[in-house]
């Protein structure tokens, strides 16, 4: 198939990969255009170093990780499947690679390339799957929410002491 010569263009591959499709497929609206070149991408990377019986277990494993992300993004929403999924790309990538250096080199870009991938929430459309995650109401007394006991807003405004002082006063009496 293909051969990588340099262990550098591990990086650059994977990624591109990582990239196009975390940032262009699972934050962002791309309609399957990026998904298709991250799927190229990391295609070019697992075929050049990899016989085709462990090629399929390798990217096997690599959408496994990003079909964990997917789960955790829609379902789950704390964040456990989606470190799982990223320890699953980066194994894959990791353990194809020939020696060290373009493991190493590909387990950088695949990072790199994770967040890289925050840039396209700037220019494209966001998917609507990432904001069950953040909180947007604020807790303020205004909204109903107090969290401060009644009887301690009497002492707003009052003078206090120290710790000193009042075990001094508790001592005379």
């Amino acid at each position: 198939m293909f051969t990588i010569t340099a262990d550098w263009m591990s990086f650059v591959i994977v990624g591109f990969a990582t990239l196009f499709l975390i940032g262009g497929e699972l934050l962002v609206n791309a309609k399957g255009i990026f998904s298709i070149l991250g799927i190229g991408f990391i295609t070019i990377y697992f075929s050049s170093f990899l016989e085709p019986g462990m090629f399929f277990i390798m990217i096997i494993i690599y959408f496994v990780g990003i079909l964990l992300m997917i789960i955790d993004g829609k379902i789950i929403n704390d964040g456990t499947l989606a470190i799982i999924g990223l320890v699953c790309m980066i194994a894959s990538v990791g353990f194809a690679a020939p020696n060290w250096t373009a493991g190493l080199y590909a387990v950088i870009g695949i990072l790199l390339g994770a967040m890289a991938s925050f840039v396209f929430l700037k220019v494209f459309k966001k998917r609507q799957m990432w904001t069950k995650m953040t909180l947007f109401d604020q807790l303020t007394d205004d909204a109903g929410y107090s969290s401060i006991n009644q009887t301690y807003k009497e002492l707003l405004g009052k003078q206090g002491g120290s710790p000193l002082q009042i075990c001094d006063q508790l001592v005379r009496y």
